[in-house]
Parts: C-alpha cells; sequence; structure tokens
C-alpha cells in the first residue's frame, strides 16, 4: 500500500524535472540528450504505473464481483429463512420484509410494503399489538409476544392488491413475535415465528392427557365398584338361598309365601345391579364367541323396538358385508338396549333412533384414540338419536356409575357405565358427541375378528 501511495508523489518529481530541463532550450544537444534519458525512465515508470494501475482495478472487479456474490447470497438467506423478517415505523407501517413474512400474509411483497402492519393483526389482538410499539419505542425494550394475523387465503393470494381484497378469505394463524428499536428510533425490526402447529400440538397433547385422565378416573372406579360388587353379590347369594329355603320349608302359609316371594324378587333385582357394575368393572364373567354382528343385531332388533314408545321410530342401516367380532352375545344385547333406552330418555315428544354398523380403519386421526388402543379394522355400531342433547358437564361424566341427569327415581345411572365396561373389556373404544337441542351420536368400535374376516373376504 505504501507503495502505490508512492509512485504518484515520484511522477510529479519526475514531471517538474522534464519541464525544468525542457524550459531551458531545445538547443543545446547534451541537455536534449539527458531530456531524453530522463523522459525514456519517465515513461518505463509511467508503463509501470499503468500496469499497476490495471491490476488494482482487476482486484476491484473481482472484490466487487465477490461483494455481489456474498450480498445475493444473504438475500437469499434473508428471504428464505424459515422465520419472517419485517422492519416498520412507529406508525406500523411496513418498510421492508422477506419473502417468508409475505407469505406469512398470504400477500405479494410489493403490495405490502408502505401498508400497515395492524391491520393484519387479528382484532382481538390489537390492543397487545399496539402495547409492543409502545414500549419499544418509548421504553425502549426489546419485546416479544404472541398473537394471531390474518393470512390471506383463496385464489392467486401472493398476487392479491394489498385493499380491495373482494371474495379472498382469511385464516388465522398465531405468531410469535420478536422485535428490537433501531439506534435512531426511527424503526423496529420484528422476527415472526409461525407457532401455529405448535399450539395445535400442544392442544391436542392437552385433550389426550384429559382423555388418559378420565380412562384412568373410570378404571380406578371399576376396580372399586368391581370389589364391592363382588363382596355385595357373595352376601346376596347367601340371602337368596336362605329365602329358597324357607319358601320350600314353609309351604303352608300364602301370606308368608307372597312376602318371601317379593323378598326374593327384591333380591333378584340387587343381584343384577351387582352384574351391572361387574359389567362396568370388566370383571364379568363371559363367554365370547365369533359372531357376525350384523346378523347379531338382526336378531335382536324385534326386541329393541319393544323398548321405545310408540312416537319413537327406530331404524337399522345393515352392512354391505358380513363383519365379524368376537365377543359375549349377550353383551351385544347390553350395549344396544342400554344406548337405545338411553336415547329414549332422551328424546321428548315424536322422535327417531338410527343405528348404523360398517367397517373403519381406526388410527391416530381417529376421534377418541387414544396409545393403548391397537390401531386396524374395528366394527362401528353408531346410535344416533335427535333428542334433547347434553351440555359439556353431562360429556365429561356420562360414563361414570351412578351419574345420571334424571331422578334416581327414573334411573340408576349404570347404563352408559355398562355400555363403557363391556366395551373395553373387548378391547374397544366409544365416543359420543352431543349438542343441547341436536340430539347425540354414540360410536361404539369393536375389534373385528381377523381370522374370520379374512376368510370371508378370500371367498368373495
Amino acid at each position: 500500500m505504501s507503495k502505490r501511495n508512492k509512485l504518484p508523489a515520484e511522477f510529479d518529481d519526475l514531471q517538474k524535472r522534464a519541464e525544468e530541463r525542457l524550459g531551458d532550450g531545445y538547443g543545446a544537444d547534451a541537455d536534449l540528450s539527458t531530456s531524453r534519458e530522463d523522459l525514456h525512465r519517465l515513461v518505463h515508470e509511467l508503463d509501470v504505473h499503468r500496469i499497476e494501475l490495471e491490476m488494482q482495478q482487476e482486484e476491484l472487479l473481482k472484490s466487487r464481483t465477490e461483494l455481489e456474490e456474498s450480498l445475493e447470497r444473504y438475500m437469499e438467506l434473508y428471504d428464505f429463512a424459515p422465520i419472517g423478517y419485517l422492519s416498520i415505523d412507529r406508525n406500523s407501517k411496513i418498510l421492508q420484509l422477506n419473502l417468508t413474512a409475505s407469505r406469512l400474509l398470504g400477500i405479494d411483497r410489493s403490495n405490502l410494503v408502505g401498508q400497515r402492519f395492524d391491520r393484519y393483526v387479528a382484532f382481538e389482538d390489537q390492543p397487545v399489538f399496539s402495547r409492543m410499539l409502545f414500549d419499544l419505542f418509548d421504553q425502549r425494550r426489546v419485546e416479544a409476544c404472541e398473537l394471531g394475523l390474518e393470512k390471506h387465503e383463496g385464489g392467486s393470494s401472493l398476487n392479491a392488491p394489498a385493499s380491495g381484497f373482494g371474495d379472498f378469505t382469511f385464516k388465522l394463524i398465531t405468531v410469535h413475535i420478536d422485535a428490537v428499536v433501531s439506534n435512531d428510533l426511527s424503526q423496529c425490526r420484528m422476527a415472526l415465528t409461525d407457532v401455529s402447529e405448535q399450539k395445535r400440538i400442544h392442544r391436542d397433547n392437552l385433550a389426550l392427557q384429559a382423555t388418559m385422565a378420565q380412562v384412568r378416573k373410570l378404571e380406578s372406579i371399576g376396580r372399586l365398584a368391581g370389589g364391592v360388587a363382588h363382596d355385595y353379590n357373595n352376601t346376596l347369594q347367601v340371602m337368596l338361598g336362605n329365602i329358597e329355603l324357607m319358601i320350600l320349608m314353609d309351604p303352608a302359609k300364602p301370606v308368608d309365601q307372597e312376602k318371601l316371594s317379593d323378598l326374593r324378587h327384591s333380591v333378584l333385582r340387587a343381584a343384577a345391579l351387582t352384574q351391572q357394575l361387574l359389567a362396568f368393572a370388566r370383571d364379568q364373567p363371559y363367554s365370547p364367541e365369533v359372531l357376525d354382528f350384523g346378523a347379531t343385531i338382526d336378531g335382536i332388533l324385534t326386541m329393541l323396538r319393544r323398548l321405545v314408545s310408540e312416537n319413537i321410530s327406530l331404524s337399522y342401516t345393515p352392512p354391505e358385508e358380513r363383519l365379524m367380532v368376537k365377543m359375549d352375545p349377550s353383551q351385544v344385547d347390553q350395549i344396544l338396549a342400554n344406548l337405545v333406552l338411553n336415547a329414549q330418555d332422551a328424546i321428548q315428544g315424536i322422535g327417531t333412533i338410527a343405528i348404523t354398523l360398517n367397517q373403519v380403519t381406526v388410527g391416530r386421526s381417529t376421534p377418541g384414540y387414544s396409545p393403548e388402543i391397537s390401531e386396524g379394522q374395528y366394527v362401528r355400531v353408531s346410535l344416533i338419536d335427535d333428542g334433547c342433547g347434553m351440555d359439556s358437564i353431562a360429556l365429561d361424566n356420562i360414563f361414570e356409575p351412578f351419574y345420571s341427569t334424571k331422578s334416581f327415581s327414573e334411573g340408576r345411572g349404570l347404563g352408559l357405565s355398562t355400555v363403557y365396561g363391556i366395551v373395553r373389556q373387548n378391547n374397544g373404544f366409544i365416543t359420543v358427541s352431543s349438542e343441547i337441542g341436536k340430539g347425540t351420536r354414540f360410536d361404539v368400535y369393536l375389534p373385528c375378528y381377523a381370522e374370520e374376516q379374512a376368510r370371508l373376504s378370500s371367498n368373495g
């Protein structure tokens, strides 16, 4: 660098000497000869200087090319970063943004520059954003917040104008914003991270945790109910045996016989109650066998229609193919009878109850799925009524034993808990959806009996 600075000084010195010699006169041979030598040396040094300038120019051009390439790489990293970057002024006007930020809003970058960023902030989050801007510019603090943005959707959204969106729709997304103000307080720079998916996963995890907690709660109640029911059932069997002995030993007194008969009937009713408790606790003895589920429903359809009043229509849509399950036939009766009776109680006046049966594939996206449920093929029996429906409190407690929206004289609250216990005993699961005034839907999922189902499929 010192050599480059020295050359112009030497050039000035040589030029001055050459002008002095030329100024002394052109007639003296000696002076002219000396002048020519100086000029030759001057021309040589000028050539060297010219070459050096050309080399400097090449280095500058190379540096310029490298700088342009570096700037291009930086702009690519800036534009295609996974985080949206933008700069706004104190009035929320967008000064600059990358492509990721424009995609988060669903609008072309050129149409966003100059627009107010707060126009895309969800209405309920406007105060949060205004407060963040105040703290940034007036308090000079680094700020962070989460808020909703209205992402433009529909049509060629990236080419849509910034005003007059017409029939385009908006999708609400959740973003995390980190912001810092510039040193001259003229603008703030924000980093936008789309956390919508993380929020959805978090909500799903919370729902799954609530489901698991409910399952554990019901299992705990079931174990307690099963233990109590066993002891109670043993006591009832002793009472029933003694009553029957008394009836056989003293048949001469009709009044006493009638009282003993009533007492025996009450004990039998109490024994039936223990069977329901045992069913909920999944501790009821049962004899599973391979069943054609559709044919089994056909066989009890007449009995189910007799359970409902005349102003209620009960319909059944059978499957197009035979669906095989392995369970106790009496448990099918219990499941459908309890669901039909529950639906009848929900209908005030004229109404309908619809039963449908089909085969479905159960996976992680299936409503009511939890990790302990095996994925695969299930028989789904759905029962839909147009009754009064249930609120969220009733839905949360619907399968708990002795929970009922009716008075105790109208029901003991064991019907749906019995259904739940039977379904779980057969490695299935049950879901319910309902709204006040819009009826209720129960979906019972029971595993297909794979071997028999495969044989039927292979036989056409």
